[in-house]
């Protein structure tokens, strides 16, 4: 049976450095599908009576580029990267050392459990999401700039005027669903790319290569993207609502549960899935970038006689 080596870095620190790189990557092949999605799950926020009709990926797509040039598709591009670069290497980062922890140090690294690769992945995801939250509340505000009236013209503006605006609260806007997202995905992402790879090499259809990182990388992407849209459709509601000025809080929704409840009611059960094909248009290729600029940099690190 092969090992369970996960993530092989040798040193274990530079996971933080190389996890924050890769997914910054993966990110950047992939923020104009991100703009789409975060359009198509606002829509609602403006719609004016009762009209529930959901614009398409390509509608959206199109619309943004005619109304606001093809640049529109870029748009909260600088916060996108930071985010990844502190959240993918913490999430990565923490990932490895939390499940060797969970596994009780063991040596015998063919003992991991598939469930303590959920846990790391659940306690990784959660820890590093919710630090980072105030750069996702930037991105997505920088996004959907088209149905606001506030406009951020950096990632310091925009951190300057929700800080003034909106106090700590606004920066934290959304962070329990974030956290709750990045912990589904996490477990989703990091924990089946870490099995998928393993059972691959373990049955002997492919050795550790670009071939394994490819398909453990779809197969993670798929119900990553599955499990956690829900939760991405409601972090995203949250964090892109209008803000009353002088209590900041949300105009729309009290709370993600109050969230949820208007949701189903006006827009039914089904609409929680609103942007899913976009989702994992980015998710995917967002994974295989990810994974694989990954996969190189421990290597090229594992070389390094740092």
């Amino acid at each position: 049976m092969a090992k369970d080596t996960g993530l092989a870095s040798k040193k274990g620190w530079d996971l933080f450095l190389w996890g924050g790189i890769s997914t910054a990557c993966g990110e950047l092949s992939t923020i104009p599908i991100d703009v789409v999605k975060v359009r198509m799950q606002v829509e609602h926020l403006t719609t004016k009576g009762n009209d529930m009709t959901r614009p398409s990926m390509i509608n959206t797509l199109i619309n943004t580029v005619r109304n606001e040039g093809v640049m529109a598709l870029y748009l909260g591009t600088s916060p996108a990267i930071w985010r990844q670069l502190l959240y993918g290497g913490l999430r990565i980062g923490l990932y490895e050392p939390i499940k060797k922890l969970l596994n009780g140090n063991k040596k015998e690294e063919e003992k991991i459990s598939f469930i303590n690769k959920l846990l790391a992945g659940i306690i990784s995801g959660a820890i590093g999401a919710g630090l980072c939250t105030p750069t996702d509340v930037i991105k997505i505000r920088m996004q959907a700039r088209n149905y606001f009236k506030t406009r951020y013209n950096s990632i310091f503006h925009a951190l300057t005027t929700i800080w003034h605006e909106e106090g700590l609260r606004g920066l934290y806007k959304g962070v329990i669903p974030t956290s709750s997202r990045a912990a589904v995905i996490a477990a989703s992402e990091l924990a089946v790319y870490d099995e998928s790879k393993h059972v691959i090499q373990s049955s002997r259809l492919l050795d550790d290569g670009f071939p394994t990182h490819l398909a453990a990388s779809l197969v993670s992407g798929l119900i990553a993207t599955f499990f956690a849209a829900p939760i991405d459709f409601i972090k995203t509601r949250m964090q892109g609502q209008p803000i009353d000025p002088k209590t900041g809080r949300g105009l729309v929704y009290k709370n993600s549960i109050n969230c949820v409840v208007q949701t189903i009611r006006k827009e039914g059960f089904f609409s929680l899935w609103t942007g899913l094909v976009p989702h994992y248009l980015r998710r995917g290729p967002h994974l295989i970038v990810s994974f694989v600029v990954l996969e190189k940099l421990i290597e090229f690190g594992n070389n390094l006689k740092l």
